[in-house]
């Protein structure tokens, strides 16, 4: 989308050059409706709905190491024995995924015959297969903020919009914000599950 918007500087030029008007009349009511489409919407609700977790997250890790800190009735002893087999079979689950990846490499290569199928590139290792990196953002609060913004501005009758904005505002501590988008979630969608739960 970002790359849409760039693109219309050249499409003015364009244009204005060989006198399509009506196509630029299109293009030009396309751009004031780009951040409304249903598919940016779509992602920039994904976007904010990730952004909310990456916050939840510290939360529940807390939760989840007191649990664990309490032992739930185990001793130290039998804490740590349940520590090493862990420990002995994430080793084992890396190892033997190694094994199949060069499993998978030289049989490729085989395949292969010394030439590369269609004169393809090979991929490139992947360096956060996990995605720790992209999750270690700084303010994901802040950003969110940002893509609700242009949702709440462009596709303010979308249930799912209202539903986050008033998820977005409560994690911000925000309360006015929250009840603003509840009361537009109620009007939109009063018996939809989404807004009773947000609203609880």
């Amino acid at each position: 989308f970002a790359d849409i918007g760039e693109d219309q500087f050249d499409f003015h030029t364009y244009c204005v050059r060989k006198m399509t008007l009506r196509e630029y009349v299109k293009m030009v009511r396309f751009e004031d409706t780009l951040h409304g489409h249903a598919f940016y919407v779509t992602a920039a609700c994904g976007i904010v709905d990730t952004y909310l977790r990456i916050v939840a997250k510290p939360a529940r890790d807390a939760a989840a190491a007191a649990a664990e800190e309490a032992g739930g009735g185990l001793s130290v002893q039998e804490r740590k024995k349940a520590e090493s087999k862990r420990r002995k079979a994430e080793a084992k689950a890396k190892a033997e995924a190694e094994a199949q990846a060069k499993r998978d490499a030289d049989a490729k290569g085989k395949d292969g015959k010394g030439g590369k199928k269609g004169g393809g590139k090979e991929k490139p290792p992947d360096d956060d297969p996990y995605g720790e990196a992209l999750a270690s953002v700084e303010a994901p609060l802040a950003k969110a903020a940002g893509y609700m913004r242009t949702l709440l501005l462009h596709a303010p009758a979308e249930l799912r919009v209202q539903v986050l904005a008033c998820q977005l505002a409560m994690a911000r501590s925000k309360p006015l914000l929250a009840l603003r988008a509840l009361r537009k979630a109620l009007s939109l969608g009063a018996a939809d599950a989404q807004v009773h739960r947000s609203a609880a």
